[in-house]
């Protein structure tokens, strides 16, 4: 049974999707499906599926990955018609409604497994990570249209608009801002400790980043200097991410803490009954939020309801 999330029970809807850890999740535009990636672990086919998120219905999955290994990333395109997801050294372009395959694989140069995909909004190019940076490749022909080189494993973040990139190159410290058209490097953001996920509010104003304390840090965007920042409380890998609305969502030990970054202050913490584990989703308009969990399930959040007691 589908439940929407009750802020007086704090029930929450749950959905089994696949027995191995889900990594990640996406939301269509509108928000009336999303899209789910597994790996190996515990047990379970690596692929990808796509949900009705109302019903839990599943609309379609994807052949399970051979030989087993883990899909890390998936992501829609802001059209709603293609899902991108990685696969081993490479990633695929799929259609939103039927599941099939779209034109040539993407190919990148990873061999470490740091895998990542992601449409770049506006431009029907999707960004893969490698060992040294991300590539971005254009759909239509697979070539690669631009590298932006970083050490080590990178963390990610883009702007809504497609122009900017951020990047922090874990385990070291610091975010560097770049231009997706050129490349040229826009800004240099200090951290105390490694950065374990970034985001950009929708509007384009702010740029948060979770740090490996669980600490949280928000730079406007206007001259990129540090207007809020929340101590953390020592649970690393944590994940963030704005809503529409400009309310930051992060994991929390068993939940999901949403912040007002306007005002400076918490609002509430979502309890949540189970190991949470993947990066947060919202949809485009609001309505949702949801992460994976290391038992195979989905927890979607009726985000409109996430407010202060």
């Amino acid at each position: 049974i589908i439940r929407r999330w009750d802020p007086e029970t704090s029930d929450v809807l749950r959905h089994q999707t696949n027995r191995a850890w889900v990594y990640s999740l996406a939301f269509s535009p509108d928000g009336s499906w999303f899209a789910t990636s597994s790996g190996e672990r515990p047990s379970g086919d690596p692929m990808v599926a796509m949900f009705d998120t109302r019903s839990g219905h599943r609309r379609w999955a994807s052949p399970p990955l051979e030989p087993s290994g883990i899909i890390g990333a998936v992501d829609f395109s802001d059209d709603g018609m293609l899902v991108v997801h990685d696969k081993a050294d490479n990633a695929v372009v799929r259609s939103a409604a039927t599941g099939e395959t779209q034109g040539t694989e993407l190919t990148a140069r990873s061999s470490k497994g740091w895998r990542g995909a992601t449409f770049r909004p506006g431009h029907r190019e999707v960004l893969l990570t490698v060992d040294d940076g991300k590539e971005l490749f254009s759909i239509a022909d697979g070539r690669m249209v631009r590298r932006f080189v970083m050490r080590n494993r990178n963390e990610q973040a883009m702007s809504a608009d497609g122009a900017w990139l951020a990047l922090s190159p874990r385990p070291e410290t610091g975010v560097e801002i770049v231009s997706i058209d050129d490349g040229t490097r826009l800004a240099a953001l200090d951290t105390e400790s490694s950065v374990w996920s970034m985001s950009f509010s929708f509007d384009g104003r702010w740029l948060a980043a979770r740090c490996e304390d669980g600490a949280v840090m928000i730079w406007a965007t206007a001259d990129w200097k540090l207007r809020r920042s929340w101590p953390g409380d020592g649970f690393n890998g944590n994940h963030i991410a704005f809503e529409p609305g400009g309310r930051l969502l992060g994991i929390v030990h068993n939940g999901l803490r949403v912040w007002d970054v306007e005002q400076g202050r918490e609002l509430v913490t979502l309890p949540a009954r189970a190991d949470t584990k993947s990066k947060i989703a919202v949809s485009d308009n609001g309505e949702w939020a949801g992460v994976g969990c290391t038992d195979g399930s989905v927890l979607l959040f009726d985000a409109p309801q996430a407010k202060s007691p």
